[in-house]
């Protein structure tokens, strides 16, 4: 949130596994892998600068346990 947003983004998240470490991993429109967050606790949110960041199209995951959730899609707008 906000999407689309321009530079603070806050992306929330509610995991199914709640002992199982994961990651958030965000990527550009050419599936090129841009920034990972550790993901920590079951639930909560990671704040996400995006500020230098070219404005366009991200895909974002959560990845765990060998498992990838559906992307969310994000729009950066400068």
């Amino acid at each position: 949130m906000p999407n689309p947003a321009r530079d603070a983004v806050a992306l929330y998240y509610n995991l199914k596994e709640e002992t199982a470490a994961a990651v958030l991993q965000v990527y550009d429109i050419n599936g090129q892998l841009v920034k990972t967050f550790e993901v920590e606790g079951p639930k909560g949110h990671i704040g996400w600068d995006a500020g230098g960041f070219a404005h366009g199209v991200y895909y974002c995951k959560i990845k765990q346990q060998g498992k990838a959730y559906p992307a969310l899609k994000l729009v950066l707008m400068k």
